[in-house]
Formats: C-alpha cells, structure tokens, sequence
C-alpha cells in the first residue's frame, strides 16, 4: 500500500507542477489562464501529496520532492498578499472621510438566469450607491429598471451575445461612454464618479473573456 501511495502522491505532485509552470506562460488562452483561479487548492494538493510522499518514502523521488516544493513556494507567494499576514493597500471603510466613501454592488447575473427578482432582493438589502450589471440582455435591462428609480444615473449596454453591461448609480456620473477594448462586440464601460465631497474618480466596468 506504501508503495501505491508513493506513486500516486508522485503524480499528483507532478500534475500540480505541470499546472504551476503552464500558468506562467504569458497568454490570454482561457485553458491557461483558468489555472490562475485554484492556487489555494493546488497549494493544499502539493502539500498533502508532500506529505505522503515522504511518508512513502518511494525510490527516485527527490527529484519530484523538490520541483514540488519549488511550485508550492511559488503558489503560496501568491496567495500570500490575499491574506491577513500581507499589508493591507487600502485603508479600512470606516477611516474613509465623510462624503468620500462608496458602496458597489457587482453582480454577473448569468444571462440565461431569469431569477431576476433575487437581484433586486440583494439590491435592496446591501442598497449600494453603484451597481455594475454583467451579462444582461435586453430582457434583464427590462426586469431590472426599478433600479433607476434611486439610481437614476446610468450606463446601459444590454447584448444578447453574453457580455452586456449595465451601470446603475445614485452618484453622478460624468463624461461617461461605452468602449470596446476588448473586441468589437465586447463593451466596457469608462465614466467619471462625483462624490459628495466633489472629489472624482474613474470607474472602468469591464467583462473580459474567460
């Protein structure tokens, strides 16, 4: 059994690697990019696959041992500053000066979902100052329009194509436009925010391909 399990962590440990090093390459592939997401969980495979490796002790696996550890280090470096022992870079909501502070509601609505009215629930209950749609079509422009009845200042770009965009916002918004950086049916929103305080920002609103 000791041995099986030697050879199996050896693979799982070489499947981790594999997927280390292929996110390193430098492309906008969705197959390449996706391994971006699960670090956390390619950390944990490592080190448990680690663990059992050395319990198995198995023949030839140094080498293994040691690219595994190699990608492990790399991973956790870049978990690292999502977690409390990294520097904040932002300073915390409530230190923000009065007039200054924004609350966002972000939300892919998946275009093909048509439980519209959970949205407007979540909506009313975290009442954010802007709301940035993804993935609406005409028929959620539709459903949703209760929203500019406090958010009056809006953006739409409503598409059937899966990358629609709607800005929905209580606050002004100025010199704002719908832009295609991406594709030449993939939209993004750029605008200037007004604050209370008459200081302004730049909102992007941007839906990238997988």
């Amino acid at each position: 059994m000791r041995k099986w399990a030697g050879r199996f962590a050896a693979l799982v440990c070489l499947l981790m690697c594999a997927a280390t090093a292929i996110a390193l390459v430098e492309t906008d592939e969705w197959w390449i990019r996706i391994l971006d997401f699960p670090r956390l969980q390619i950390a944990i495979g490592l080190v448990v696959a680690l663990i059992v490796l050395w319990w198995s002790r198995p023949a030839r696996a140094k080498s293994i041992a040691v690219m595994s550890v190699v990608a492990l280090a790399w991973q956790v470096w870049l978990i690292l500053p999502y977690t409390p022992a990294w520097k904040a870079q932002m300073i915390a909501a409530k230190a923000c000066p009065a007039g200054q502070s924004v609350r966002f509601l972000l939300a892919n609505v998946l275009q093909d979902n048509r439980n519209a009215e959970l949205l407007l629930e979540v909506a009313r209950d975290t009442d954010p100052d802007i709301i940035l749609l993804t993935e609406i079509d005409a028929w959620w422009a539709g459903e949703v329009e209760s929203l500019t009845a406090s958010r009056p200042s809006t953006i739409l770009e409503p598409r059937s194509n899966t990358y629609g965009m709607g800005l929905y916002s209580r606050l002004p918004l100025v010199g704002g436009e719908v832009r295609y950086l991406l594709e030449d049916d993939i939209p993004s929103i750029r605008t200037r925010v007004a604050l209370p305080s008459g200081y302004q920002f730049t909102l992007w609103g941007v839906h990238p391909a997988p």
